[in-house]
């Protein structure tokens, strides 16, 4: 991803989906590195998700909570009654990963599940704008 020296201002959905598809690439590079844990890369497809998800309520309501909790920005978004694909919709298992998993401990799911996020959905950019 070339990001350039122009990026959208922050409260513009396109800025959101720019660093939405950041942390997808870092999550990417990180599940493919050897001297990377498995469970830094689930972090950023956490990060991928919740970025993109603020993205599309900014663009169909306006704002987003400032919250982590993908459930929550999930149930907004189907307040809007837009349709909401189905990998969307389970997007809410990758929360646990945003807190609980930065820190040394025991993992909360099987990381395989979160490293394949996104996978076996076909490619759906379209519908975050």
């Amino acid at each position: 991803m070339n990001v350039g020296h122009s990026r959208p201002e922050p409260h513009h959905p396109e800025a959101w989906l720019l660093r939405a598809g950041s942390d997808l690439a870092l999550a990417r590079h990180a599940a493919a590195a050897d001297d990377v844990l498995p469970e830094d890369a689930v972090y950023h497809a956490q990060q991928c998700a919740e970025k993109a998800l603020k993205a599309v309520l900014l663009k169909q309501t306006g704002q987003f909570p400032f919250v982590q909790d993908l459930d929550i920005l999930v149930e907004r978004l189907e307040a809007t009654r837009i349709t909401i694909p189905e990998f969307v919709q389970n997007a809410g298992d990758l929360t646990q990963y945003a807190v609980q998993i930065r820190y040394p401990g025991d993992l909360v799911r099987p990381l395989r599940f979160a490293l394949g996020f996104g996978s076996p959905a076909p490619r759906n950019d379209y519908w975050l704008v």
